[in-house]
């Protein structure tokens, strides 16, 4: 099961950044973490973050510190090379914030942050899943996750621009049954979607007609202040009949079977 702790495109009131929990003990990017769990993320062992944009790991750090003397294993960040990086050289510096990799648990004896470098389409296998992180489209190093479990599951886009790769990626594997796709500004701000490398209900569009089977399809990421124009546009663009829900805060997606089904919050 996923649970969708934030699934906006910017913070904003009633929008929480983008973060989801697989099972209680894997998150996919931290955009929003500590207010929806509070002391249940010490539970949190496993961080997969799709690129090092700061509403996607606005709450890391706190998920590091709040209850840092109640952790008894580290928390593993995986990311590519260049996010790992990038949260060495501008977040866990020591000046923007402590770094947690190298402070040492007084009961444990090591450091609770570690950080582990991911590569592309090599699978990380975590309490039966299997993720794999895939190629994503963003101007900066950036991934997507496909996530299966019991031969099912789903790919999660992470911030992408259109690339036929991704059809691609599906048609190839019909194990994945669902599609988390980011959808951020309406078609009218074409030029700002190619500029920041998003997609639009148009690039859905464009995508979803190059797949080769039906999927679940849960546009999520919608820019706040765009979020209403979107959805009168997804409401009347052909592709209406195949989206399966705009994710919110609190869905609960089962994505790990043949069939997926989401329990709205």
């Amino acid at each position: 099961m996923i649970t969708v702790l934030g699934a906006a495109g910017s913070l904003d009131k009633g929008h929480e950044c983008t973060a989801f929990l697989l099972g209680d003990a894997i998150l996919i990017d931290a955009g929003h973490v500590m207010q929806e769990l509070g002391q249940a993320s010490t539970r949190i062992e496993h961080v997969f973050l799709t690129h090092a944009h700061f509403d996607h790991l606005r709450d890391l750090p706190f998920l590091v510190e709040t209850h840092f003397d109640s952790r008894r294993q580290p928390l593993k960040v995986y990311a590519l090379a260049e996010v790992i990086d990038s949260l060495k050289r501008h977040i866990f510096n020591d000046v923007i914030w402590p770094a947690f990799h190298a402070i040492h648990h007084a009961v444990c004896g090591k450091p609770m942050l570690e950080f582990v470098e991911i590569k592309l389409e090599q699978s990380i296998f975590l309490y039966g899943y299997e993720i794999t992180p895939i190629a994503a489209e963003h101007g900066v190093a950036a991934c997507g996750y496909i996530i299966l479990c019991d031969g099912f599951g789903c790919l999660l886009t992470g911030d992408t621009y259109y690339t036929p790769q991704l059809a691609e990626r599906i048609n190839a594997d019909d194990r994945i049954r669902s599609l988390i796709v980011e959808t951020s500004f309406p078609s009218s701000l074409e030029k700002l979607a190619e500029q920041s490398r998003h997609m639009t209900p148009k690039l859905l569009e464009k995508l979803l007609k190059q797949l080769n089977r039906p999927l679940a399809i849960y546009p999520y990421h919608l820019k706040p202040a765009y979020q209403e124009t979107i959805l009168d546009e997804l409401n009347r663009r052909q592709i209406r009949p195949l989206i399966s829900r705009i994710l919110q805060r609190g869905d609960q997606l089962d994505v790990f079977r043949a069939t997926p089904q989401v329990t709205p919050l």
